[in-house]
């Protein structure tokens, strides 16, 4: 028994033994075999021959080494993956249990290199190994095998990324990986990856992912990317030459798999030094830096909530042309005939809600902008400097909205811009404008392209305010003119407002240099015939025309006067002056050349000659007969009593008629008597004579009061007009402007 016991356990030792020889044989064996095995079948397997300087495997621990691991690409010269050395290791005893337990995968210094040709990449043929065969059906009775992937480190990595198609190139370095455990069911997946732009930049993230939840959680950090890396897609949508500046950003990201709009983002994006070139190589915009802060935004539940928006050191500029702009060309017209087919959505169902963007506060600082309108004759350029903007608690849904608005404009003056409105249309708005101190001669171009005449100099301030209630605008323009002159009109350009602009400011003026008006503006801003600029290009044009055809009507209106106090002095003709009456209108109308010392003046003596032979005739029998009741005046210069005197004598007198009757011999009537004595060439003689004197005595007053020689002119209208002339005895006034024959 003791004999057969110990045959028996020799036996044992024996297969013992050869299976530990075996086994020993495998582990030294396994490492070259497997090596030799991939290196030779890589190709049918895969497609692509795969490389290794040396390969060790351990089946006592499950570890696996590879080192100077390379896949090639289909050329089978050019790696497509390479790893200086790959470890993992498994529990090979968690086998027994259903559990697939790699206890670490460590890859150091990986390069991968991805090209993308289209809608294809140089992985894609990978992706089909396998596909052919059906899906097996699980089996819902089996139990799932547990898997776990720990202490995940990829250090030293580099990823090359190129897209063909857009000659778009994509270089990662100092890639670092580093994943504490992959979890399929009970725990959450922790996950770090950071790495380096090749032109500089860095990104780094922190993941978290719940399988059993389907639920992931990333934060990003994203470091002085430069957008000019985006340069190639940009060219695919915009005619730009250069885009150059720094993205930066942190982001936090929390969603589920199983909705990707039920996400929620959270953080902020920063972009500084940007500026962009047409393809002309001019700029087309730049700031100094761009800030956005996100509250949340989340798809599914329409949410976007913007805590605020500032833009630091905008400078951009708008040039117009005749059917066209600076930022129109910027954008590439389709030259595809292909049709597009229609998206079909039937199998699309989401119930996201309607998007509700909000934005705290949106601000505008130290910015710049240039306007440049080339459809005129003239090109016009102007800047606007200091552009400082405001708008607070800002969604494009809501009714009102509100813009406050602030800068510097070319030449020294300001504009303040405030607006309420919605985004939905025109259809109820408020919009204040006002400009202080705006230099006008910039705006030379729109003077002459509209009304032919050169802007010289003047300041411009106005307070406009635009309201707008279901289409119905009601808007009004307080404008002040300070210093205005205008130049020569340009008779041989053809313009649309055919006006004497010139004239018409200048009359306009007041004695203290300055201009003021009121544009009212009303029209249904839905209407297809509204145009703003049209409205009030017209209301100026018919203002100042009414002003220049009658300059005595604006003046009066200035002064406070009626136009008939301004535009004639009546007078009595049998009379040598004026009586203070009359003077007093002369006060008024020399007021009028106060208002601006360059008006000149002109008053014309109007008589009616055929009443005035009468009734100097009759004055003459009046003062014949007054003389002989008082003969100490003969020879002597009559006062104004006198003269009153003589007026007070009725024409019915007894004492008159038997005195005219005794001088002319008593035949005819009355006045015929009187002709007799008095013929009428003697009575026009002596209303000339006493015309010159009237319109003497006038000019004297007119420069004791202090106005220059040259500035007026009194005379007596022509022989011919006095013979036809059959109005009323009076001075008739006329203001002229200097140099308005130009016009």
């Amino acid at each position: 028994m003791k004999k057969g016991i110990k045959k028996g356990l020799k036996i044992t030792a024996i297969v013992l033994g050869v299976i530990l020889a075996l086994l020993l044989l495998v582990a030294i064996f396994i490492s070259p075999i497997a090596e030799y095995v991939i290196e030779k079948n890589s190709k049918e397997w895969t497609g692509r021959q795969i490389e290794m300087e040396d390969l060790s495997i351990n089946l006592f621990t499950g570890s696996l080494k590879a080192e100077a691991l390379c896949m090639k690409e289909k050329d089978d010269k050019t790696n497509f993956v390479s790893i200086d050395t790959l470890k993992v290791a498994i529990n090979p005893f968690k086998l027994l249990f259903k559990e697939v337990n790699i206890r670490y995968v460590t890859l150091n210094s990986p390069k991968v290199r991805l090209v993308q040709y289209d809608s294809t990449f140089n992985f894609t043929d990978l992706t089909k190994l396998g596909g052919d065969k059906d899906d097996e059906e699980e089996d819902e009775d089996k139990e799932p095998w547990a898997f776990g992937i720990y202490n995940i480190k990829l250090t030293n990595g580099t990823l090359s990324y190129k897209d063909v198609v857009r000659d778009s190139k994509w270089d990662l370095n100092n890639l670092h990986l580093e994943v504490p455990g992959v979890y399929f069911s009970g725990k959450t997946t922790d996950a770090g990856v950071s790495f380096q732009f090749a032109e500089g930049g860095s990104l780094s993230t922190q993941a978290k992912y719940d399988m059993e939840k389907d639920r992931y959680d990333v934060v990003v950090s994203l470091k002085g990317l430069d957008i000019d890396n985006f340069m190639p897609y940009i060219k695919e949508s915009l005619n730009i030459s250069s885009v150059n500046g720094k993205l930066a950003g942190d982001v936090h990201v929390n969603g589920s798999t199983q909705i990707p709009t039920d996400i929620d983002i959270i953080g902020s994006v920063t972009i500084e030094g940007f500026s962009a070139n047409d393809l002309d190589n001019n700029k087309v915009a730049s700031f100094n830096s761009l800030y956005v802060s996100v509250n949340k935004i989340n798809p599914q539940k329409g949410i976007c909530d913007i805590d605020n928006v500032t833009i630091d050191g905008l400078s951009s500029r708008f040039e117009m042309y005749k059917e066209r702009n600076n930022f129109s060309n910027l954008v590439k017209s389709s030259n595809s005939n292909a049709e597009e087919k229609p998206v079909e959505l039937d199998s699309v169902k989401t119930k996201d809600k309607p998007m509700v963007v909000s934005i705290k506060k949106i601000e505008l600082k130290n910015s710049d902008f240039t306007f440049a309108d080339n459809t005129l004759r003239l090109p016009f350029s102007y800047q606007m400097n200091n552009i400082n903007a405001v708008s607070e608690n800002f969604s494009p849904s809501a009714a009102e909205n509100n813009l406050h608005l602030t800068m510097d404009t070319q030449g020294g003056g300001a504009a303040i811009i405030n607006w309420k409105g919605g985004l939905d249309g025109i259809r109820n708005q408020k919009l204040t404008v006002i400009l202080k101190h705006v230099d006008l001669q910039q705006f030379t171009p729109y003077s002459m392209e509209y009304f032919g005449y050169p802007l010289e100099k003047g300041k411009l301030s106005i307070l406009s305010e635009n309201i707008v209630r279901e289409y119905n605008l009601v808007g009004r323009n307080n404008i002040d003119i300070f210093n205005c002159r205008v130049g020569d009109k340009n008779k041989k350009l053809k313009t649309e407002f055919n006006i004497p602009l010139k004239t018409g400011l200048y009359l306009l003026r007041d004695k203290d240099d300055k201009i003021t008006l009121d544009l009212p503006v009303k029209g249904n801003v839905n209407s297809p015939e509204f145009s703003y600029k049209k409205l009030i290009l017209k209301t100026l044009g018919n203002l100042l025309v009414r002003i220049a055809v009658s300059p005595v009507n604006a003046i009066a209106s200035g002064l406070g006067l009626t136009t008939d106090e301004l535009s004639q002095v009546p007078f009595d003709a049998t009379k040598p002056d004026l009586t203070s009456q009359e003077y007093a209108r002369v006060d008024k109308i020399i007021s009028a050349l106060e208002t601006n010392s360059e008006l000149t003046l002109k008053l014309t003596q109007q008589v009616n000659m055929k009443n005035a032979i009468k009734k100097r005739t009759v004055f003459e029998m009046k003062r014949r007969y007054y003389i002989s009741k008082n003969p100490q005046k003969a020879g002597q210069r009559l006062s104004l009593v006198d003269f009153g005197e003589i007026s007070d004598i009725k024409d019915g007198d007894s004492g008159l008629k038997d005195f005219v009757k005794n001088l002319s011999g008593g035949n005819g009537s009355t006045y015929e008597q009187f002709e007799t004595i008095f013929p009428a060439d003697s009575a026009v003689a002596a209303l000339s004579r006493q015309m010159a004197f009237r319109n003497k005595l006038i000019s004297d007053y007119i420069v004791k009061q202090g106005v220059p020689a040259e500035k007026f002119t009194v005379r007596t209208m022509s022989a011919d007009s006095l013979r036809s002339y059959t109005g009323s005895d009076k001075y008739a006034v006329e203001i002229f402007v200097p140099n308005a024959a130009a016009e």
